[in-house]
């Protein structure tokens, strides 16, 4: 499971920055090729490995990684996931030292944990908090700097002929969903401002938790669409309310989260897959729209329908009776 590693901060020149009106960091450590997106405390920590020290340009390659298996992580409820030997070759390959030399000088560490699983092995992060940093401050910038939210527009333009087309109607419906989310921008700053700053642990491991799928928002490269134990994964399950609730789809912003267990206390397991686009229509047909989760359904819907708090148990009713006449089949 991921675990998040708080601890407070010294008050060293590179402990902590502050970002300037403009968005900068104060204080930079490190050269201009990583400045975008490799976080202070992530660079020092590497630069410390006579590895990392000989070439510290594998720096970049090492921080694009380790945000790929977090992703990856959060996809597979939080587990250790496996990953292509090739995958890894070809990502150092540049470099002159060997790929075994940097995934030994990121085990010494602790960055990474590797364990054998029969003919494959497994990768998972001790923590998130080395990567927080440098993923915070790059969401900031692509909210926030016109050139670099012009870049960005420009990536998502070309990479749109590139789209997955789903062929189950279900991840096609999540799918078109994850293109089509915005959120309010004044509102989601003001509360990624409040979680860096806090002192609180949870409030900070919200934050670790957070980034990943909010980056991936930003610059639309989302994960691949997978059938995993009866329940299908996508970025939105990750945000909590804190930020789902600055979420607008189609002008309608965020309102609930219609539990499974709210509409039927006895049902045990995921929200089937293969009943959702029922759901969905049905909601349609109310001016709601629903989003799947497997544990449920997020809502949304105008906040001045005087008739929305009627909708929402048509819509509850609705699971109910569609759960009782198809009961879930069993998920190994």
């Amino acid at each position: 499971m991921i675990t998040f590693s708080v601890a407070k901060l010294s008050r060293g020149k590179y402990s902590e920055w502050r970002m300037n009106k403009f968005g900068k960091p104060h204080v930079t450590p490190h050269k201009d090729w990583d400045q975008e997106k490799v976080g202070m405390r992530f660079y020092l920590t590497l630069i410390q490995h006579p590895v990392f020290k000989k070439e510290p340009k594998a720096i970049n390659e090492a921080h694009s990684w380790l945000n790929d298996i977090a992703a990856a992580m959060l996809a597979n409820d939080g587990n250790p996931v496996t990953w292509g030997h090739k995958n890894i070759q070809d990502r150092f390959r540049k470099f002159a030292q060997s790929h075994v030399d940097f995934l030994a000088a990121l085990q010494k560490l602790n960055l990474i944990c590797i364990t054998q699983l029969g003919h494959c092995r497994q990768f998972g992060l001790p923590t998130l908090w080395a990567l927080a940093d440098g993923n915070y401050r790059w969401l900031h910038l692509l909210i926030t700097d016109p050139k670099i939210r012009r870049r960005n527009q420009v990536a998502i333009a070309g990479r749109k002929k590139r789209r997955t087309v789903y062929a189950d109607p279900t991840k096609r419906i999540v799918d078109d969903f994850r293109h089509g989310v915005k959120f309010e921008r004044d509102g989601l700053l003001k509360q990624l401002r409040v979680d860096n700053h806090s002192l609180q642990s949870r409030a900070r491991e919200r934050l670790c938790s957070v980034v990943h799928p909010l980056l991936a928002f930003e610059t639309r490269k989302f994960c691949e669409l997978k059938l995993n134990k009866g329940k299908i994964y996508h970025e939105f399950i990750s945000l909590p309310w804190n930020y789902r609730r600055f979420a607008l789809f189609k002008g309608k912003p965020y309102i609930a989260f219609l539990d499974i267990k709210d509409c039927q206390p006895k049902f045990a397991g995921s929200l089937p897959c293969d009943l959702f686009p029922t759901f969905y229509a049905f909601g349609e047909n109310l001016g709601l729209t629903l989003v799947y989760q497997h544990d449920g359904v997020s809502i949304f819907a105008d906040r001045n329908d005087t008739e929305l708090a009627a909708k929402l148990e048509k819509v509850k009713a609705f699971i109910q009776q569609q759960l009782a006449e198809n009961p879930a089949p069993q998920v190994a």
